[in-house]
C-alpha cells in the first residue's frame, strides 16, 4: 500500500502575478472568494451541497475552487458551494488535501459550462499551471492525469455493470482488480508514481 504525500497547498489569491493565466484556463473574467465552512465531508462536495439544498432550500452553484503548491503549481478542482436562501455564498465542504481544514477564505471561479450529475457524479479532471520547470513537478501532474482516466474510465464502466450497486461511498460489487484488472493496474500505478513525484517536490522545495 503506497502512503499518499500530501503536499502543502494554500488559498490562492487573486493578486497573484498568474491570476490572469488563471481566469483564461477556466474562461472566466473573474475571481470571487468566499468563506469556507467546512463542516461537511471532504470529497462529496456536490452530494454535500444537494443535501443542504433538500433541508435548507437555496441553490447549488458550481465552481472551480483555486489553490497554489506556492512556487510549484497552482492547481483548479470542480467543486460546489452553497447559495443560501438568503443570497449568501458559502463553501461547506472540508479541503481534500489541505493541512488547514479549517475555516477560511477560498478563491473560486464560477462556471456553468459542465453538465453534472450532482447525485452521481463523475470526477472531473482538474486543471494545473506550473510554476516552475521541474521534471519531477511535470511527471507529477502527468501522473496526476493518468491516474484521473483510469478512474473516470473505471466509475463509467462500473456504472453501467450490473454486479455494482450504487452506494453513498461509490459502488458495491466484486472487486476491481477481478471485473477491471487492467484499469485497476493502471490506477496503482498511476497512484504509485503520483506520491512518488510528490515527495521529491516535498523533500525539494518544502
Amino acid at each position: 500500500m503506497v502512503e499518499p504525500v500530501i503536499l502543502p497547498f494554500s488559498d490562492f489569491q487573486p493578486t497573484h502575478i498568474r491570476a490572469n493565466d488563471v481566469l483564461a484556463l477556466i474562461g472566466s473574467t473573474a475571481f470571487i472568494q468566499v468563506a469556507r465552512y467546512s463542516n461537511w465531508r471532504a470529497g462529496r462536495c456536490y452530494q454535500n451541497v444537494m443535501q443542504c439544498v433538500r433541508l435548507e432550500g437555496g441553490q447549488i452553484v458550481p465552481e472551480w475552487m483555486i489553490e497554489l503548491v506556492d512556487g510549484v503549481y497552482i492547481q483548479a478542482m470542480h467543486h460546489a458551494l452553497w447559495r443560501k436562501p438568503s443570497g449568501i455564498i458559502i463553501d461547506i465542504t472540508a479541503p481534500q488535501t489541505r493541512h488547514d481544514a479549517g475555516r477560511g477564505v477560498t478563491t473560486f471561479i464560477e462556471d456553468h459550462s459542465i453538465i453534472v450529475d450532482y447525485d452521481n457524479p463523475i470526477p472531473i479532471q482538474n486543471r494545473h499551471i506550473q510554476l516552475v520547470e521541474d521534471g519531477d513537478v511535470a511527471g507529477a501532474l502527468n501522473a496526476y492525469r493518468q491516474h484521473d482516466a483510469a478512474r473516470r474510465a473505471l466509475m463509467q464502466m462500473i456504472e453501467n455493470d450490473r454486479r455494482y450497486t450504487r452506494t453513498r461511498d461509490g459502488f458495491s460489487g466484486p472487486p476491481h482488480s477481478v471485473t477491471y484488472p487492467e484499469l485497476s493496474a493502471e490506477i496503482d500505478r498511476s497512484y504509485k508514481d503520483l506520491h512518488g513525484f510528490n515527495q521529491k517536490i516535498l523533500d525539494r522545495y518544502f
